[in-house]
């Protein structure tokens, strides 16, 4: 009888491991995509950064234009 039941002990530790294993494996791809997913949305957000940098530098770049254009007027009137 304790044989029987150290076999069936086994069984329900292997089949306990396997069950695991297979979790494992699901947390883990489910992380990978998360990842992905993380890398994806970084990666978008430092291009619109980018965009948004270029945007304001060519802004300035206007300003300073403006600016340079007003000065001449001013100095053309005095």
């Amino acid at each position: 009888a304790m044989i029987a039941f150290w076999e069936r002990l086994k069984e329900e530790n292997e089949s306990a491991i396997v069950e695991l294993k297979e979790c494992l494996e699901e947390a883990t791809k489910k992380r990978s995509n998360v990842e992905v997913q993380h890398d994806t949305k970084l990666e978008k957000m430092k291009k619109e950064s980018e965009r948004v940098t270029e945007d304001l530098r060519l802004k300035q770049g206007e300003l300073d234009t403006t600016r340079s254009e007003n000065e001449k007027l001013k100095a053309d009137l005095s």
